[in-house]
């Protein structure tokens, strides 16, 4: 037979193997259990060790701090900034129509002086370059930030490098219009516009449908008057007012200059 488990005193080990008969009830004699052995009456000592309670609250400082944090799935705010730095802004309906002040009449620097000033006025201070520090760059994982030579960084926000760009572009075709070129005439920027608008445009996706708007006997559309779904323009232009790198403009000091942005 196996053992017993459960030890007897030694009075009773003695009896049983003298081979008399011992009463249970007297000899204290432990009877064997059946079933599932029970636990030890003491705890195992290593689990009330302070390491592993230690151990435990670093795991459960971990679980909180990872089940804090955003994935970037969550900050995929449609044409938003893809690390949630930049806030989201509320949705408008804008209709669309002709701004003739925003184009000069190709022939003359006055004009373009003119629609230059409009321009200026569209834009707000900075052109859309916000300031960033190290605490915006490591907790948003941000671009590698321009410094300027006073040491600040910044970063600069797509759409305004969109406008700037248009503006650019405008700016040149007047110049060659006139038989002139730009101050520091640089073809390589100028294409670099051309393929950024495009991919700008190829981004936005903006599907608003249009319809017939030319006269009678003439088929076609200007695409004007049309209702767009488009963000708030005024919370975006406030947001970067309030965190822009510098008041100064990106158009240079003369009507016709333009400072690569």
């Amino acid at each position: 037979m196996l053992e017993d488990t459960w030890q007897s005193t030694n009075t009773s080990s003695s009896c049983s193997e003298e081979g008399g008969e011992v009463d249970p009830m007297l000899s204290g004699t432990k009877q064997k259990k059946s079933g599932p052995k029970a636990w030890p009456e003491h705890p195992i000592k290593w689990i009330r060790s302070p390491w592993v309670f230690l151990l435990d609250l670093f795991l459960v400082t971990l679980i909180m701090l990872f089940a804090s944090r955003e994935p970037k799935s969550a900050h995929m705010d449609f044409a938003g900034d893809i690390t949630g730095f930049v806030p989201k802004f509320s949705q408008q309906i804008v209709t669309f129509r002709a701004y003739p002040e925003f184009v000069s009449n190709h022939s003359s620097e006055e004009s373009l002086k003119e629609a230059r000033a409009h321009w200026m006025n569209l834009l707000p201070p900075g052109q859309g370059f916000v300031r960033v520090d190290e605490t915006d760059l490591e907790s948003h994982e941000l671009p590698t930030p321009i410094v300027s030579a006073k040491g600040v960084k910044s970063v600069g926000t797509s759409m305004m490098h969109g406008l700037h760009c248009l503006y650019l572009i405008m700016s040149e075709y007047d110049m060659l219009a006139m038989g002139q070129q730009q101050p520091g005439h640089d073809t390589q920027h100028f294409d670099h516009c051309i393929d950024y608008v495009r991919q700008l445009l190829l981004c936005g996706g903006d599907m608003a449908l249009a319809g017939e708007t030319h006269p009678l006997g003439v088929s076609g559309s200007d695409f004007l008057n049309v209702p767009h779904i488009c963000k708030n323009k005024d919370q975006m232009f406030e947001w970067l007012d309030d965190h822009k790198d510098n008041h100064r403009y990106q158009f240079g000091s003369h009507a016709t200059h333009y400072v690569p942005a």
